[in-house]
């Protein structure tokens, strides 16, 4: 019996039993042979323990493992760099309510769109290679603001670029401005824009300074400032208006009235004195009554008096006065609630003509 027996299908279990332990025992040899060789080899080196060698490991250790793992990706640095700004900005083309601006992109790869502002109000971001903004529906001869911003596909913003420009006039200016002066008043005439060429105008306003002074509506052409001081140095401006309230570029003219001892504009020995003491002496809903002292003038022949109002202004001539003479007279046929400057000249008897006196009033309703 032994290891032939281990083999053998007709052997009893017994006798297989006894084979295996044989097989076991003959393994248990070759193992203890094993280790005797291994120790008499390892007295034959050096004494001093060898240190394992280290392996650096790769990139992708786990690939090196794992053939199906994800390969392990380097870390990019977030972008943090905004893009440049846009350079040559400005406004190539303007209009009384269009204005319509340009630019040059910066030269980013990244450049994901511009952010345009008016006037500080967000209005659209611009595609990259478009590099310009139409703005719209704007108002004449008025001052618009555009800023541009660049932004990046990270977010980034870049500086703002920005750039202004005036809206063109809707409306002609007046011309012919002219003006008659003395030492209290300016009485200034101009002939209002074309109607032809532009039918929408409605009126001229007229600045002392920085204050509006007056509305003069279509077809009146003049008006009279008073309460001026002499030798007084005065800036006046006038700007045209359409039916829209769009105004002109507007006029400026700056006047000295005439000091104390000055010549007036008429030459004293021939132009007559003006009226004096001129008052609003009654009203009503169609009519106003003036009153003024007339002046002492032997040759005397009228006063004229120009009534002015938002719908036109009219003529009227008083006759038959008596120099020095205090004098009233009705002015009729006029429309209730409305408001009416009435320019007093002196004329004498060879038309020669005096400085305006004013006044105004508004009948009743």
């Amino acid at each position: 019996m032994g290891l032939k027996d281990l083999l053998d299908p007709y052997a009893s279990p017994h006798a297989r039993q006894e084979g295996l332990v044989a097989l076991l025992a003959i393994v248990g040899v070759v193992v203890v042979i094993a280790i005797v060789v291994v120790v008499i080899l390892g007295s034959g080196s050096s004494s001093t323990p060898s240190t394992p060698a280290v392996v650096a490991p790769t990139e992708t250790p786990f690939a090196t493992l794992n053939p199906y793992a994800t390969p392990v990706k380097t870390a990019t640095p977030a972008d943090t760099t905004g893009p440049d700004h846009v350079t040559d900005l400005e406004a190539v083309t303007i209009t009384e309510n269009y204005i319509k601006w340009t630019w040059s992109d910066p030269d980013d790869e990244d450049l994901m769109y511009i952010m345009v502002y008016l006037d500080n109000v967000f209005k659209k971001n611009v595609s990259p290679e478009t590099e310009y903004y139409k703005a719209t529906d704007l108002d004449g001869d008025t001052e618009y603001t555009i800023k541009v911003r660049p932004i990046d596909n990270n977010g980034n913003l870049g500086s703002y670029r920005e750039d202004s420009a005036t809206t063109g006039a809707t409306i002609a200016d007046v011309t012919n401005l002219t003006y008659t002066k003395g030492t209290t008043f300016v009485l200034w005439t101009w002939t209002d824009p074309d109607d032809t060429e532009y039918p929408d105008f409605s009126y001229v306003k007229i600045w002392k300074s920085t204050e509006n002074i007056a509305t003069v509506y279509e077809g009146i052409e003049k008006y009279n400032v008073t309460g001026l001081s002499p030798g007084q140095t005065i800036t006046f401006k006038f700007r045209a208006y359409d039916t829209n309230d769009n105004p002109s570029t507007g006029i400026s003219q700056t006047i000295i009235t005439e000091t104390a001892t000055a010549t007036p504009t008429a030459s004293p020995d021939t132009a007559p004195g003006k009226v004096t003491d001129l008052t609003i002496d009654g009203k009503g809903d169609d009519y106003v009554i003036l009153k003024w002292t007339n002046p002492s003038d032997s040759d005397l022949s009228k006063i004229t008096i120009q009534i002015i109002s938002e719908g036109g202004s009219d003529t009227k001539d008083v006759t038959g006065l008596t120099p020095g003479a205090i004098t009233s007279n009705t002015i009729q046929n006029l429309n209730p609630d409305t408001f009416y400057t009435f320019i007093l000249t002196s004329v004498d008897e060879t038309d020669h003509e005096s400085g305006p006196e004013t006044e105004t009033t508004t009948t009743n309703s």
